[in-house]
């Protein structure tokens, strides 16, 4: 037995509002902020927000000691840590919304995100 079905209005219509709902979710996760980007590093101690519009280095302590984290030329990098084999270090610089990098023995990770404009209205309003 062999039954041949058809899409119907009603099946091409679903379809295509699925696909524009996913297309929209794509387009909104990948530019969902704007505005000038600001570097987060999470620690045991906390949490601080620097710009990086403005070059400086940045000495964070950790849960296994001191990490250094210099800000340049609008991305930061870990320069220096205290882990034994130095991945952070060698990560590639952040600098883009949604960029990151951590020292998971230091337990110290730093985001990129865009700062905040207050509008209220952000990815989780759609």
């Amino acid at each position: 037995m062999n039954k041949h079905r058809t899409l119907h209005l009603f099946d091409t219509v679903c379809i295509l509002a699925a696909a524009g709902i996913c297309a929209f979710s794509v387009f909104a996760a990948v530019n969902g902020k704007s505005g000038t980007p600001v570097l987060i590093i999470d620690s045991p101690d906390g949490e601080y927000v620097y710009r990086l519009t403005q070059d400086e280095t940045i000495e964070v302590k950790g849960s296994i000691g001191v990490s250094r984290i210099h800000i340049c030329g609008g991305q930061a990098v870990f320069e220096d840590s205290p882990c034994a084999n130095k991945t952070c270090v060698s990560s590639p610089p952040v600098g883009k919304n949604g960029d990151w990098s951590a020292c998971l023995p230091n337990m110290i990770f730093i985001r990129v995100e865009a700062e905040n404009d207050d509008s209220g209205v952000d990815i989780t309003a759609f």
